[in-house]
């Protein structure tokens, strides 16, 4: 499972999830639609942003006045957040980070890659506990598990509606899925196409009624058999916003059909892509691995895995 990194757009500063052992391609800001292309490696140019000079604004001056002049970096530190050094090593930038940070600055260090707009490369921050809610049926099994070896990371029956579930992380992306079952419906996996860094609500009721897979499949033209699973596609924004639109999914096994589903008007006859309100659906798919690709904005996403069991749906959430 690849891990993530986030850049910082340097257009409108908004924060990017792109895949950390892909970054040969092109990715778009999700806020303002700039481009970013990734940075360089070790030689690559790099700008200082001094974002906050905090209480004590002298010697924050008086370090960026060296490399200006007084009056200068008088007017530098009243228009934070503010670059103040730009086109330097990462070294230098580093070295001048460090003194800023010392004199009781907030900086940023922000890598100049490609022409494009600058995108500050740093690790996501994890919650610690992360924590999973929702408002779902009372009844409903919810458990965390770890896909490495099944083990229970945690688990909570919703008794009253609403829920919260914390998982301990020590600061590192939760590697896990979710397995949720409540009688009579069809019993659910979800898994993920990277690590959860961030506490989030669940949404909608799950499992979804059985009944409603029943209807897809009718409106669909197809049966659903016992002993296969169904697969159910989501490709997001990030981990916590909602579905993209206009994403379409190519699966490893290319008999089997995929069908888009609008979830608040059925199956729209020759939809090809997600819509608004929808996601993509796969019935009958024999158990055991599946891979699938997304492909959105005419860039294709590295692929995403999960094991699919008889009886069971199983969501795939991709993000990049």
């Amino acid at each position: 499972m690849p891990e993530l990194e986030v850049w910082r757009c340097g257009s409108c500063g908004g924060d990017v999830q792109i895949d950390a052992v892909d970054r040969a391609g092109i990715y778009r800001c999700n806020f303002c639609g700039a481009t970013l292309s990734a940075p360089s490696a070790a030689g690559a140019l790099c700008e200082v942003r001094l974002e906050d000079p905090g209480p004590t604004k002298i010697g924050v001056v008086k370090v960026i006045a060296e490399y200006s002049t007084l009056g200068t970096a008088l007017g530098l530190v009243k228009s934070a957040p503010v670059v103040v050094r730009s086109n330097v090593s990462q070294q230098e930038a580093e070295q001048l980070r460090q003194r800023l940070v010392a004199a009781g600055a907030s900086v940023t260090v922000v890598q100049m890659g490609g022409g494009a707009p600058a995108a500050q490369v740093r690790s996501p921050a994890v919650a610690d506990p992360l924590v999973l809610g929702g408002m779902w049926y009372t009844g409903t099994e919810l458990e965390v598990r770890n896909p490495a070896d099944h083990a229970v990371l945690g688990r909570v029956e919703v008794t009253s509606s609403t829920f919260e579930l914390a998982i301990p992380t020590g600061g590192k992306p939760l590697v896990a899925y979710l397995a949720i079952r409540r009688d009579p419906d069809l019993p659910m996996v979800v898994c993920f196409n990277h690590g959860l860094s961030q506490s989030r609500g669940l949404g909608d009721p799950l499992p979804p009624p059985r009944q409603l897979y029943e209807a897809f499949a009718r409106l669909a033209g197809v049966a659903i058999e016992p002993g296969k699973g169904i697969v159910s596609l989501r490709a997001r924004r990030d981990e916590v916003n909602p579905d993209r639109t206009g994403v379409s999914f190519t699966l490893s096994a290319p008999d089997l059909a995929v069908t888009y589903v609008d979830e608040r008007g059925g199956v729209t006859a020759g939809l090809q892509q997600t819509s608004e309100h929808g996601c993509a659906l796969v019935f009958n798919v024999p158990p055991g691995p599946i891979s699938v690709t997304a492909t959105h904005a005419g860039e294709t996403w590295a692929p995403a895995s999960a094991y699919v069991s008889p009886d069971i749906v199983t969501e795939l959430q991709m993000w990049r």
